[in-house]
């Protein structure tokens, strides 16, 4: 008899399996109605026990020595090693190793048990032909920078010495960070890592060597369980992993292209689960999630599917592409405009503390591109785009207060080229906010200038002729502006045509607390003060330009729960229109404009941070009513804006943040997650911390092995596509003596598992990582012996 810790006991587990073997037990389960019943078609022939670190983790399978048998391999960083547990043909009962300390529980006799060495800690680990050999190879993250790939060594030999690696910047080591998969659709393995700002991917070649890095930016620091399937039943692998946003969680999904890229991020809502698996379980196209709500506990199955779009419906959310983390005082900038001639609108997106731009382009199938990374100004403040030469290509003009210099880049040879410095402040100001002014056939650029700091700075207004020569002149006189256009947090500046008369105004707008309102600035032609700059500031109770939206001559303007549409008559502004949100959460951050039914009224949608939604208002009997809600999400709002940004001739709305932008393309497909099946244990202290999936009876049909922490087992479940999921039977996988209560106290034990036939008979078996030991359940094969068995749990005790 073998003796254990006295807190730790190990249970060996046997269901038996009576008059049902082959295809009876497929055929027995139509009758099958209780957990009882369902009980007898599941069964395990023992247990085998491996030694193992207690901290070991990230089990995966696979043949990793070219005999067609799988073998397991773990992460053993105490050893500093892989922990490779080689399937043996020839090996029999009776063969394992044996101890010489009587409380050891020595490994049993089935695998050959080796070491992979490492020379740097392990954080994750993956297995795929990465090199187009035909052989397993593993791939894992090495502290704190390096992703490395151990190649299989061929058949016969022993040493994996053949390696390859490239050094990832800014990671975050985690467990989970790392994923293989075929990402641009050539049939070869590619891998994913998530870094701090950035998930970098690793493209193979064709000739099965790694391509450079490349980068996909981040819409959140806290990514976390990558993975890489078939999402949407479309033959093509996905990119997902897990947002967390304070107490929100998400599964973010970047869905792989026909063409064979990544599109950017839609995120769906899975009510903070405490574990994700992509897992086939219906044998239809696409991969079934698989998620514990760590809320109720309940297990769930869901899908994602695509529905066609309803003529009176728009998308359930938004669309995300990441800029970047928000990083010392400078913030980001954003202008849209085509800027590569192909009559597309593209985005381009200020990188002040890394002096480069990012830029987003339509790719003219499904809207815009990831990012495109060019180099720019250090400290770039703001950015405009305007066609400046007539050339049909708009130029980038960027403004950058520590490098004192308006810049001009154009698009040539499919790239941004470094800009040319057209304009300098006046002596001793520095540049503060610009904006493009359209007058009739001219454009202007619209450049503050400040000396000082704070409210109490003075303001210079400098009107410049977009000449596209080398340098700028000015269009009129340098004019000082009133003491009233600056916050304690700056300025902005826009434009708009306040009176009607086709010459743009400009409007100063302060940032920060205490600021006395907005300030209009109404010109004449060539930009100069035409005698009405004595307007009043317009106290409209807002800290920053994007509570303003401009739509034509209409300036509206966000409010706590209400915005209001104000014209400006008679040389003072007045309400045209008030939208209130009805609701006492409501926090309105931000309003826009935008036509998203194509009828001929457009749309007035609320930025609601409070509930984080967006409100749409439809036009109803010359009323504005409340007509869709969509999910904002995580987004901190900073601005809005519109544009045909997907080239379907029809408007669609991109929200600014402080490390996302998001798109609402009014015309797309939506693409939403079906709840499959759903389960929820009749236990009151059920604790599901996890989901294993997999045959695990030989019927053919996949189960799900749930572990659960109050009983310090597993639970097992059968998916019905008639009567959904039902719990088959559960065992203890060990006894340990506690000082805690509480389910949700104890930890994650067993921590992780797999569903795979390591013992070489075509049966599946469920494999569990639990303290220091890898637990090995091997698949009874439901032939009555006609011997009784002894080994129960209650045997063991």
């Amino acid at each position: 008899m073998q003796t254990t810790p006295p807190s730790l006991k190990f249970l060996s587990v046997v269901v038996v399996v009576a008059a049902c073997v082959g295809s009876h037990r497929a055929a027995a389960f139509d009758d099958a109605v209780t957990e009882n019943e369902l009980a007898q078609f599941y069964g395990f022939s023992g247990v085998e026990l491996y030694k193992l670190d207690g901290r070991a983790f990230s089990l995966v399978h696979a043949d990793f020595d070219s005999d067609g048998l799988d073998d397991l391999v773990a992460v053993d960083n105490r050893a500093s090693c892989l922990r490779l547990f080689r399937q043996q043909k020839e090996a029999e009962p009776g063969q394992g190793k044996t101890s010489r300390y009587v409380n050891d529980l020595a490994s049993d006799w089935r695998f050959d048990v080796r070491q992979i060495s490492v020379d740097k800690q392990v954080a994750g680990l993956v297995a795929s032909d990465f090199n187009g050999d035909g052989r397993t190879d593993l791939a894992y993250v090495g502290v704190p920078d390096r992703l490395v790939i151990r190649y299989q060594p061929e058949k016969g030999k022993t040493e994996w010495t053949e390696r390859w690696s490239v050094r990832l910047p800014d990671l975050a080591p985690a467990a989970w960070m790392i994923a293989t998969g075929d990402l641009n659709n050539d049939k070869r393995a590619d891998i994913a890592v998530l870094g701090k700002n950035a998930t970098h991917v690793i493209f193979q070649e064709d000739d099965g060597s790694m391509k450079a890095p490349e980068s996909l930016i981040n819409t959140s620091a806290q990514l976390a369980l990558v993975q890489i399937a078939d999402l949407d039943g479309d033959g093509l692998q996905d990119l997902s992993y897990q947002a967390n946003e304070g107490s929100d969680r998400g599964l973010c999904a970047r869905l792989q292209t026909k063409d064979g890229r990544l599109g950017p991020e839609v995120r769906f809502d899975l009510n903070q689960p405490r574990s994700v698996t992509l897992f086939d379980v219906d044998k239809e196209p696409g991969k079934e999630i698989l998620t514990v709500d760590s809320r109720t506990g309940r297990v769930q199955v869901s899908k994602l599917q695509h529905t066609k779009r309803q003529e009176d419906d728009l998308p359930a959310r938004l669309v995300q592409y990441g800029i970047g983390a928000a990083t010392g005082r400078e913030k980001r900038a954003i202008a849209i405009g085509d800027i590569d001639g192909d009559m597309l609108s593209d985005v381009v997106v200020t990188d002040p503390e890394n002096a480069q731009v990012l830029v987003y382009r339509q790719n003219g199938i499904d809207g815009l591109g990831t990012a495109e990374t060019f180099p720019g100004l250090l400290g770039a403040i703001d950015v405009c785009i305007a066609d400046l030469d007539g050339d049909q290509h708009a130029e980038v003009i960027l403004m950058s207060d520590k490098e004192s210099a308006i810049a001009v880049s154009r698009f040539k040879d499919g790239r941004l080229v470094f800009p040319e410095v057209v304009a300098r402040p006046i002596d001793g100001h520095e540049f503060a906010a610009m904006t493009i002014l359209r007058q009739k056939d001219k454009t202007l650029l619209a450049a503050c200038m400040k000396k000082g700091s704070g409210s109490s700075a003075s303001l210079k207004l400098r009107l410049l002729n977009t000449s596209g020569d080398e340098s700028w002149t000015d269009a009129v006189d340098v004019q000082t502006l009133p003491p009233a256009a600056i916050g304690t947090r700056g300025m902005n500046l826009l434009s708009l045509d306040a009176d009607g008369d086709a010459i743009d105004d400009l409007l100063a707008v302060p940032s920060g607390a205490g600021n006395k309102g907005v300030v209009l600035l109404p010109t004449a032609a060539e930009g100069a003060a035409n005698g009405r700059w004595k307007v009043e500031p317009l106290n409209l109770g807002t800290a920053s330009a994007g509570e303003l939206f401009v739509h034509g001559r209409e300036l509206y303007v966000a409010r706590e729960a209400f915005a209001r549409k104000m014209t400006f008559e008679e040389d003072e502004w007045k309400i045209a229109d008030q939208f209130n949100a009805g609701e006492s959460k409501a926090r309105l951050a931000g309003v826009a404009v935008v036509d998203l039914d194509g009828e001929a009224d457009p749309e007035v949608v609320l930025v609601d941070t409070g509930v984080k939604k967006l409100r749409v208002l439809r036009k109803n009997n010359g009323l504005y009513r409340p007509w869709k809600e969509v999910e904002l999400g995580s987004l901190r709002f900073a601005s809005a804006h519109v544009a045909d940004l997907n080239g379907d001739q029809q408007d669609d709305l991109l929200l600014c943040g402080s490390q996302q932008f998001a798109v609402l393309y009014s015309g797309q497909a939506n693409s939403e997650l079906t709840e499959v099946a759903t389960y929820e244990s009749d236990r009151d202290d059920a604790y599901a911390a996890d989901v294993i999936a997999g045959d695990i009876n030989g019927d053919g049909n996949v189960d799900l092995a749930v572990i659960d922490t109050s009983i310090d087992g597993v639970e097992i479940l059968r998916l019905d596509k008639d009567k959904g999921l039902q719990a088959a039977t559960h065992f203890r996988v060990f006894e340990e003596k506690r000082l805690v209560s509480d389910s949700s106290a104890r930890g994650t034990e067993p921590r992780e598992g797999a569903i795979v036939d390591v013992t070489g008979d075509g049966r599946n078996d469920l494999i569990l990582l639990c303290h220091d030991r890898l637990i090995v359940y091997p698949q009874d094969s439901g032939v009555d012996t006609g011997s009784s068995s002894t080994d129960s749990p209650s045997a063991s005790e």
